[in-house]
């Protein structure tokens, strides 16, 4: 039986942007039917989501989507429609929710409501850099909404989630931008977890130019690995030595010529970031408040200073995102070391500096330039 997948978009995006991973790869890497077996979602506040850009009567909707994350409800419920639709009759299925930011969070919600709707199906869950925006964008406290999900949370993942996996950005230092990492993640039932520390910024994993953009080669292919996994028979797999060549070549964007040890993301903290940008975000939030109506100044005003103390807020992604490689002078994560391991010609430089072999050294450097140039450059770099 084929497996399902719905992608989630994050905020502000929608399926006309090209530069985003999860259009191209639902038109172009995933071979399922559009509308049966493959499903795609525009994030909250997109033109997409939320109307035309032009359109007068859907600013505030647009607005309210990327400050409060609003629509997220909605593309809940149509999520719910459609798989109803089409797979309602079914007593078993393996949903994939795939999703970025906002909708990596929007997964996590629909998952609590397809343990209501449908308890005998399994979901599964590919959540790149879940962020929620704020302490209250998912609040589920309204009994009105048509989705039972009041007193829900979207740390707190529900028992029919088999498989979870995070990709998770260290370097993102924008104040409310913290995410829902392994500190906050919690499950009720027996799930397995796991999750990718990657280098980079909020964004920098559901890009489509993969050259500019290395980090999404990588979330790319760990998709459509996790996919096949799910039912889902994806075509973008990369085997380990081009792995570690998208590895190499994020190494040579982040840390390239700066030497062992001297690339870091800030110097600066979480909470010294949120202090330094509260003027700023409190004057626009004013100023948007009272544009639209006296109750959303209150939301606006209100949220952000109710939110200050939480992690969401102060954004510590040196606290949120473990690496056991983080300060490596060359893996950039386990992922990273596990792919070169798997390259011979990267083995055999190992063995002869293990041996201190000069002559098989010198070999070995050569048989790598010819495999993995941007590897073989990293080590030089590095001084060997």
């Amino acid at each position: 039986m084929p497996g399902i997948s719905m992608y989630f978009m994050g905020t502000g995006k929608d399926r006309s942007q090209s530069d985003q991973l999860f259009p191209v790869f639902h038109d172009t890497f995933d071979p399922g039917t559009t509308g049966q077996t493959k499903f795609l979602f525009d994030g909250p506040g997109s033109k997409g989501r939320d109307g035309s850009a032009w359109n007068p009567f859907k600013w505030k909707s647009r607005l309210l989507g990327t400050s409060h994350g609003d629509s997220w409800r909605t593309n809940v419920r149509d999520a719910l429609k459609q798989l109803a639709a089409v797979h309602g009759g079914s007593a078993e299925e393996t949903v994939n929710l795939v999703g970025h930011s906002r909708g990596a969070v929007t997964c996590h919600m629909t998952a609590h409501v397809l343990a209501r709707r449908f308890p005998g199906w399994t979901v599964r869950i590919f959540a790149i850099d879940p962020v929620p925006g704020g302490e209250f964008d998912f609040s589920t406290i309204n009994p009105f909404d048509g989705l039972s999900l009041t007193g829900v949370r979207p740390e707190v993942l529900p028992a029919n989630v088999s498989e979870y996996v995070q990709i998770l950005m260290e370097n993102d230092a924008n104040p409310l931008f913290g995410v829902i990492g392994p500190n906050q993640l919690s499950f009720s039932g027996r799930t397995h977890a796991r999750k990718l520390a990657m280098p980079g910024k909020h964004g920098d994993c559901v890009k489509s130019n993969f050259n500019e953009y290395p980090a999404s080669r990588i979330s790319a292919s760990v998709l459509s690995g996790w996919l096949v996994d799910g039912h889902v028979q994806a075509s973008f797999l990369l085997r380990p030595a081009a792995f570690a060549e998208a590895y190499a070549r994020l190494w040579l964007k982040i840390r390239g010529g700066l030497g062992q040890g001297k690339w870091t993301a800030s110097t600066t903290s979480g909470t010294k970031r949120a202090a330094m940008a509260t003027g700023t975000m409190l004057g626009s939030a004013v100023a948007a408040g009272l544009l639209l109506s006296p109750t959303l100044a209150c939301t606006a005003i209100g949220a952000p200073i109710l939110s200050m103390t939480s992690s969401y807020w102060k954004n510590d992604r040196s606290a949120d995102v473990p690496n056991s490689q983080r300060g490596d002078p060359l893996y950039l994560n386990s992922h990273h070391k596990s792919a070169l391991m798997l390259c011979p010609t990267f083995v055999a430089v190992l063995a002869a500096l293990s041996q201190r072999n000069a002559h098989r050294f010198g070999v070995a450097m050569r048989d790598l330039s010819a495999e993995l140039p941007d590897t073989h450059e990293v080590l030089c770099i590095l001084g060997y």
